[in-house]
């Protein structure tokens, strides 16, 4: 339970820092394409975070 409430605790970090508007300024009219590369980066943000966890 306690490593399930940290993979939550991080992606909600991740989401709340990285601002998707430059996603969407970038990929325009491609929603999915902004939405991919924003949650793409959020993961990438939240991952060292759950990669202390594990050890």
């Amino acid at each position: 339970m306690l490593h399930g409430r940290h993979i939550a605790e991080s992606a909600r970090a991740a989401l709340s820092t990285v601002d998707p508007i430059p996603f969407y300024a970038k990929y325009g009219d491609d929603t999915w394409a902004a939405v991919t590369a924003h949650l793409d980066t959020a993961t990438e943000y939240a991952a060292p975070y759950q990669g202390e966890e594990a050890r």
